[in-house]
């Protein structure tokens, strides 16, 4: 992975020293001419004597580098981030990002994204044989995250491989949903300054006759809408009752879509 800020640029990458495969990072501050300091960013010492596929991400923030990347060094493939001192190429902190969370279950393909103090981390986890997507966010330059997310519908299908991006307070997600052979896109923003489970709007959709039928238990007025497979909104609708019905037309994948100001959910539907 590499990054790009004025005259500096940072590379990441999975090293292979006697099959210890540590994840690190080397900098140039002179645009590219030379990458003369670098630091092993993983404390994890994974011995395996074969090439894992998942490699490093990151972002920069002032003189400071966050990065994710997967190691199965303590046994379970698990998600980790380090901080980077980029002037001197110093590793500072490193956290489990998801360390209370089914410690026996398998992540990998973490991806990160954010703007000054606020992050957000996507990742997937392999347990009794389910695949499924989770964000985690923080908002206060890495000190503190939120309880992991799911950023999908169905844990009981195969979703995989997130990506994230981050811009104007909104994180941006998409990951591979086998079970409905598509890819599948997400939106969460922050309300206030931070962003909890519960500060996600619940809802239920199911679909009849072509139509997207949305129940929202909270009180209150919700602008609803349906975005189809390449991002067009084919339908929507402000309640003030908790129902909204939304007509989708033809066969596909569509995103149901629920907001009330900055408070924003997402599901995803199918007309067959």
């Amino acid at each position: 992975a590499l990054l790009s800020e004025g005259q500096r640029q940072v590379a990441m990458f999975r090293n292979n020293d006697n099959n210890l495969r540590d994840l690190w990072v080397t900098i140039s501050n002179d645009n590219g001419q030379d990458f003369d300091t670098g630091d092993d960013m993983d404390p994890n010492n994974w011995i395996i004597n074969s090439c894992p596929s998942t490699g490093p991400d990151g972002y920069i923030n002032g003189d400071s580098l966050y990065t994710v990347w997967m190691s199965a060094g303590q046994g379970a493939s698990r998600v980790f981030m380090s901080s980077v001192h980029l002037p001197t190429a110093t590793r500072g902190t490193t956290w489990e990002v998801a360390q209370n969370q089914n410690s026996s279950a398998n992540q990998n393909y973490p991806r990160i994204a954010g703007e000054g103090d606020v992050m957000g981390i996507v990742y997937q986890e392999a347990a009794s044989g389910n695949f499924d997507c989770y964000i985690t966010i923080s908002t206060d330059g890495g000190n503190t995250f939120s309880s992991p997310i799911l950023i999908h519908d169905d844990p009981a299908g195969t979703q995989r491989n997130p990506d994230i991006t981050y811009v104007n307070g909104e994180f941006h997600v998409v990951f591979e949903d086998v079970s409905a052979g598509s890819v599948i896109y997400r939106s969460v923003s922050l309300p206030g300054v931070g962003i909890s489970e519960s500060q996600q709007i619940p809802f239920n959709v199911w679909v009849d006759n072509g139509s997207a039928h949305v129940d929202i238990p909270l009180k209150g007025s919700y602008d609803v809408n349906a975005v189809n497979a390449v991002g067009q909104i084919v339908s929507n609708q402000r309640t003030t009752n908790g129902q909204a019905i939304l007509q989708l037309g033809q066969a596909g994948v569509y995103i149901i879509n629920v907001q009330q100001g900055n408070w924003v959910n997402s599901k995803s539907v199918i007309v067959r």
